[in-house]
């Protein structure tokens, strides 16, 4: 294991002590687009010279690493070329990086997906440049902005699709709240109001999984790439849109009708293929989605972090909503 010194920018972001001016100054960027704090902020955190020492695995070439980045498991830290926009981190060969490395053959042909290749058991993935942008109110979303979410969607919502019973699907849902007494009647509630959708038919497809304004990097007004995979697999085909407004308007205290109303408007603007499914169904795959945002709680990956936080969350998001259907 090789050592090396970076410099303490943010709780997430560190970077290399020893760097020339030009490459600091991409790196002060790139910290500043992923995160909105000041440049200038950025700076005075680098002079400071708090630093921290990590052990780099032989597998990673030390002289490539300008930037490490803390990931949401506390235990994973990535790596940042900015020369060559790459980040990169070795494959531990564990249940998670195996089930995100086996989803590469698709995942690589969507055009805002990062390319990913594995090589001498590193992973390394195009490096986004871009800027995320979340608005305050909902006059700050632009068309500009509407029509790429809906293109993200549009696009992910028509692959690997496929029609099913909802009782069917819902047998697949691995659910268990013995553990939660938070939310056991958010998701008793979730389960008697799907008993009266047992007959009806679904469609399910590929989604990002955790599609939100946070994730979504744009270049120049147009999107650059989505960050942050490690969920994506096949859900609802709503899921995406979904979670991209709701935790939104939530936050915001908006009402369960409100929402509504704007999901539809949204989906009959700019996405009119699926405009009659959601005016038909939209109650039924509110319900799916509360089902699936609590399944994601018990995955292994979400389960590795911190599990009380995580049903918090999930309480301030449905505890109001669930009230008013």
């Amino acid at each position: 294991m090789l050592k090396e010194k970076f410099i303490v920018v943010t709780k997430v972001f560190f970077i290399r002590k020893s760097i020339s001016k030009i490459k600091l100054k991409k790196c002060i960027n790139y910290v500043f687009k992923q995160t909105n704090i000041s440049k200038k902020k950025l700076i005075l955190f680098y002079k400071k010279n708090s630093f921290k020492i990590f052990k780099i695995s032989k597998n990673i070439s030390l002289r490539d690493i300008d930037i490490v980045v803390k990931t949401k498991l506390n235990k994973d830290y990535k790596f940042i070329d900015i020369n060559k926009s790459l980040i990169f981190y070795e494959y531990k060969k564990n249940e998670k990086q195996n089930e995100f490395y086996q989803k590469l053959s698709y995942l690589n042909k969507i055009k805002f997906f990062p390319k990913t290749l594995k090589s001498n058991d590193v992973i390394f993935q195009k490096l986004t440049l871009g800027n995320y942008f979340l608005p305050n109110k909902i006059s700050d979303m632009s068309t500009n902005i509407l029509k790429i979410v809906a293109k993200s969607i549009q696009i992910l919502s028509k692959k690997k699709k496929q029609k099913i019973k909802f009782s069917s699907y819902m047998r697949r849902l691995n659910l268990s709240i013995s553990r939660d007494s938070l939310n056991s009647k958010i998701i008793k509630k979730l389960f008697r109001l799907a008993n009266n959708y047992k007959k009806e038919n679904i469609t399910i497809s590929l989604t990002h999984g955790d599609f939100k304004f946070e994730h979504l990097f744009m270049k120049r007004k147009k999107l650059d790439y989505v960050i942050d995979w490690e969920n994506s697999g096949k859900r609802s085909t709503f899921f995406d849109l979904l979670n991209f407004f709701i935790p939104w308007f939530v936050k915001r205290n908006y009402s369960y009708s409100y929402i509504k109303k704007f999901i539809i408007k949204f989906t009959k603007s700019y996405l009119p293929e699926l405009k009659m499914e959601i005016e038909r169904k939209y109650d039924l795959y509110f319900i799916i989605f509360g089902l699936e945002r609590y399944q994601r709680i018990n995955e292994r990956r979400a389960v590795e972090l911190n599990l009380e936080y995580r049903y918090k969350k999930y309480n301030l998001l449905f505890k109001n909503l669930i009230k008013e259907i």
